[in-house]
């Protein structure tokens, strides 16, 4: 019962304190894990138009999924990526109606912290596993990209 009684007063003393508006609080930080899940369709134009170039008929899905990690240091952020398709229609690829996986994307985005004409930078640098059959075929060991890009907000309305 004491102890019952011990954590009520101590409850009840931090629900006034905060009710004081000179005690100012710090902000909670967000938390540092996100990640988003795509999906899609495609019609190719093989769908609309009959030439010797659009020859078949494309109908295809692919679902993507996504991760992004706020590392501790302001601007640092791991991300990894991965899609997968499939075509229902027997037209352009080799193996119609079988899951396509694509490669594993990974990236590391970097701030610079030179901001020329008030444009914001951010730098990344990429790299792609090879666990598709496409990559496999091709015997790519991995593909590596250094990136650069940069916005800039112009009044309330435009941002480039």
């Amino acid at each position: 019962m004491r102890l019952l009684l011990l954590f009520a007063l101590g409850f009840a003393g931090s629900a006034q304190a905060s009710d004081n508006p000179a005690v100012t609080k710090t902000p909670k930080a967000a938390f540092p894990l996100s990640g988003a899940l795509s999906w899609g369709h495609t019609l190719g134009q093989g769908t609309f138009v009959r030439n010797y170039y659009a020859m078949n008929a494309l109908y295809a899905q692919s679902i993507g999924i996504s991760g992004n990690f706020a590392l501790p240091w302001k601007g640092y952020a791991l991300s990894a990526s991965q899609a997968w398709s499939m075509e229902f229609t027997s037209g352009g690829q080799m193996r119609n109606h079988e899951l396509n996986y694509g490669d594993i994307g990974l990236k590391l985005a970097v701030p610079v912290p030179f901001k020329p004409f008030g444009f914001g930078l951010g730098g990344s640098v990429s790299a792609g596993i090879p666990v598709s059959k496409v990559s496999r075929f091709m015997g790519k060991l991995t593909g590596v990209a250094v990136g650069l890009g940069g916005s800039r907000q112009f009044g309330k309305k435009l941002n480039l």
